[in-house]
């Protein structure tokens, strides 16, 4: 989405209030972020988070094959959905 919960803005704002609106559901995040970024939390995570998969993406330098480094770390959300 663009930086939730790591980073403040509007869109990680309405994320935020959006999950909050609806206390009866279960929420998995998978938050994309650059090996450099810090990870601090902006945000405290409603209680209907379940969890949260950080997965690092960066550029791939020209030439080179992307490493798929977050595949095993968003498996688990994926066979969720698939269940769903």
């Amino acid at each position: 989405e663009g930086g939730y919960p790591y980073l403040l803005g509007g869109v990680s704002s309405w994320t935020d209030s959006f999950i909050r609106s609806f206390p009866d559901k279960r929420f998995s995040l998978v938050a994309f972020t650059t090996s450099d970024q810090e990870r601090t939390r902006k945000f405290d995570l409603p209680a209907n988070v379940e969890r949260i998969v950080d997965v690092p993406i960066d550029a791939c330098p020209p030439g080179r094959l992307p490493l798929l480094r977050g595949r095993e770390a968003i498996a688990p959300l994926i066979r969720d959905l698939q269940a769903v």
